[in-house]
């Protein structure tokens, strides 16, 4: 009877935890992959909030400075690919590239940051940079 106890409360815990553990969006939930943008603009903010961290910029349309979100990964990942809270900075010029938000809002989802400058601080999939080398070799895909 113990162990019938220990184990609904294990399967309870597991249930409870479950949910927020599979909470993240893909990116075509909420973002369009077939409606690419690029934005070219001014770093304001840095939001490091989880689940996803988010760059606000502003970029010059037609005469006006309007606001975008762009969302990157979330901080975890990025500071794990050495990314820090200075890597961009409010006044950063930046070129972005992503996909535009379903809903039609100025919203983006970054999957390149380029500085002016012409540095890449931002490439991969939805944001995430570029894991890191471990230097071992890419299995082949031909058949043994």
């Amino acid at each position: 009877m113990k162990v019938l106890a220990g184990l609904t409360v294990v399967c309870v815990t597991i249930a409870l935890a479950l949910p927020p553990a599979v909470a993240q969006h893909t990116l075509a939930a909420k973002f369009d992959p077939t409606k690419p943008l690029t934005l070219r603009g001014t770093v304001t903010q840095i939001d490091w909030a989880n689940p996803y961290a988010h760059v606000l910029m502003k970029v010059p349309t037609a005469g006006k400075l309007v606001i975008w979100a762009v969302e990157i990964e979330s901080p975890i990942l990025l500071a794990r690919n050495g990314w820090s809270e200075t890597t961009l900075n409010p006044g950063d010029q930046v070129t972005v590239e992503g996909f535009r938000a379903r809903n039609g809002t100025n919203q983006i989802s970054g999957n390149s940051i380029t500085l002016v400058t012409g540095k890449k601080v931002l490439t991969g999939y939805n944001g995430t940079p570029p894991a890191r080398s471990t230097g071992a070799r890419p299995r082949s895909s031909s058949a043994r």
